[in-house]
């Protein structure tokens, strides 16, 4: 407590905020005969945190339950955490952006209105100084925010009070967009999300909870019904982690250094904490975030110590990247995704997703889609996302693979985040058309049956897109190269090995197609036995090349070819 008695005024805003939970029965004095002669015994230290952005408590005290007693054992080692019940932030964040008229609000207090029972009182003790020197033996009547299990004690009372409601929108609303103590949603029109925002107020007031802090960018939401729960101002809020303007009704960034005076060091551990200070969770600013880790990345391969300087030509880039970003500041995107439409009655959805990588990198981007009743199109940006290439050395045809299978996979993600129809189009696009031949070739099984396909100069590929009937042709012109082969066999001198890998391979190309049913679990019998023909039609595609092609342009093979042991090059 020396920096509160060196600063008289901290100190009387920090009394005061004990006071107020003091009458609002959320902590207590211990009686005087359970000071001592109990156990077990626990106090937490705790000290104030000054936050001036703050629009209701300005100083507020943070409990520290991880500190150690005197027999090296702190609060939080003796609970057990539970399990996460928030939803995942980046869904909740994807579906925030549906709604012309959004609506922000917070459960004031959150924690402290979930009690603490009787017996676990006196391991939630803290001392309070008083006026004389003295000191009162306090103890929490609620749960604290420092408790490693406050999180779940919150969620699992919200959702257990939801759970005796009936299924309604704002039911639904409150169950899958409540983050914590954050709640995000909206509605097409301002009558709807005022209402919806005052019904899921007195939901959540029969649990002695209040929905306050509201946030919208619909002038007439926050209107004089709704004063006393209002968050005023033009200042961007803070919904998630990122910058909503709520007049604009967009997303906006920060720069990484917008003080010019500060220089960052040019280090390894520099350029890290950078990059981890950077809040993207939607990919919004995926090219200029991967810039930075493609730097840290060829750091990281030079093997260059963390307080190390840069070499120059990576130190100059790392400051013409750090002196870029004040671009950023003048970057906004539209928080959502059709404002000048009403997402209740949106036809016509369509789901794209693009892949794609270079020799630094992969990643993919999917965008919504929907045809108006003209017949003319309105696009948005969903969500993206990007990876640097492993440092082991890949070929750019698997890059490709990989950035389109990390497109099927972010288009799954926001189709289930949307809770879009079964129905919805979804196409994904590659423009390697490699990567496609390699699907194609893999997906199914149906080359072990059918005759295989082999394409001539000139020929054409046609592309089955997932869930779509739409088909795209692409021209493809034979250069003689040889082709990548489905798994390198030479990598592998166990026969069991190789057909574990082959399986798990094949099993991958099935769950890319066909994502309703997908393989789960060891590796079955009948895999196994589909991986050995796999193979065994691989080895004869090599070995009896010539003979393939001879037969696919209905010529008889002039002479039979020796079979003997095949020796790999």
């Amino acid at each position: 407590m020396v920096k509160l008695d060196k600063d008289k005024d901290l100190k009387k805003e920090y009394q005061k905020v004990f006071d107020s939970y003091e009458s609002d029965l959320i902590i207590e004095e211990v009686p005087s005969e359970e000071v001592s002669g109990v156990s077990p015994v626990y106090y937490m230290p705790h000290r104030p945190v000054v936050k001036l952005s703050s629009t209701s408590t300005k100083v507020r005290p943070v409990f520290d339950a991880s500190a150690t007693g005197y027999n090296g054992v702190s609060l939080n080692d003796c609970l057990l955490s539970g399990p996460s019940l928030n939803p995942d932030l980046v869904e909740v964040l994807i579906r925030f952006r549906r709604w012309p008229f959004a609506i922000t609000a917070e459960i004031t207090k959150a924690f402290l209105q979930v009690s603490v029972q009787k017996n676990d009182k006196d391991v939630h003790r803290f001392l309070l100084p008083r006026e004389d020197g003295t000191v009162r033996h306090m103890q929490f009547t609620r749960v604290p925010f420092g408790n490693t299990a406050s999180p779940f004690l919150l969620n699992a009372t919200i959702k257990h009070h939801l759970d005796k409601y009936p299924e309604t929108s704002v039911i639904q609303e409150l169950t899958s967009n409540m983050y914590t103590d954050n709640w995000l949603s909206g509605a097409d029109s301002v009558v709807e999300a005022s209402e919806k925002f005052c019904k899921a107020r007195s939901n959540l007031a029969d649990a002695s909870m209040d929905l306050t802090k509201l946030v919208s960018n619909g002038l007439l939401i926050t209107s004089k019904s709704h004063d006393q729960y209002l968050v005023s101002g033009d200042e961007p809020n803070t919904v998630l982690g990122l910058k909503w303007c709520n007049s604009q009704d967009t997303f906006s960034f920060v720069a990484i250094n917008p003080d010019t005076s500060v220089e960052i060091a040019s280090t390894k551990r520099s350029i890290l904490s950078v990059i981890a200070k950077i809040f993207d969770p939607l990919g919004l600013i995926s090219p200029f975030v991967m810039y930075g880790k493609i730097l840290f990345q060829e750091l990281w391969k030079l093997n260059v110590s963390w307080d190390e300087e840069m070499p120059s030509d990576l130190k100059s880039k790392f400051q013409k990247w750090l002196l870029s970003s004040q671009c950023l500041k003048s970057f906004h995107v539209n928080k959502c995704y059709f404002p000048e439409l009403s997402w209740g009655e949106l036809r016509n959805v369509e789901l794209h997703g693009f892949g794609d990588a270079s020799e630094k990198g992969y990643g993919a981007c999917v965008y919504l889609r929907v045809t108006l009743e003209d017949n003319s199109s309105k696009v948005s940006l969903v969500a993206s996302k990007s990876r640097v290439v492993p440092i082991k050395t890949v070929t750019l045809p698997r890059l490709e693979i990989m950035g389109a299978l990390l497109c099927s996979r972010l288009v799954d993600f926001v189709k289930t985040s949307l809770k879009l129809d079964s129905n919805t189009q979804v196409v994904c696009w590659t423009d390697s058309t490699i990567a496609l031949s390699w699907i194609h070739d893999m997906f199914g099984f149906s080359m072990l049956t059918n005759t295989p396909c082999h394409h001539k100069e000139g020929s054409t590929l046609v592309s089955d897109t997932k869930e779509t009937s739409t088909k795209s042709t692409v021209c493809l012109s034979v250069q003689g190269e040889p082709e990548s082969p489905f798994i390198d066999l030479n990598k592998y001198s166990d026969l069991s090995k190789t057909l574990r890998v082959t399986a798990y391979v094949l099993r991958f190309i099935n769950n890319c197609r066909n994502v309703k049913n997908k393989l789960k679990g060891s590796i079955t019998t009948e895999e196994i036995d589909l991986a050995k023909l796999k193979m065994i039609y691989l080895i004869q595609r090599e070995e009896f090349s010539d003979e393939i092609k001879t037969l696919m342009n209905n010529k008889p093979i002039p002479q039979v070819k020796q079979i003997g042991p095949i020796h790999r090059r």
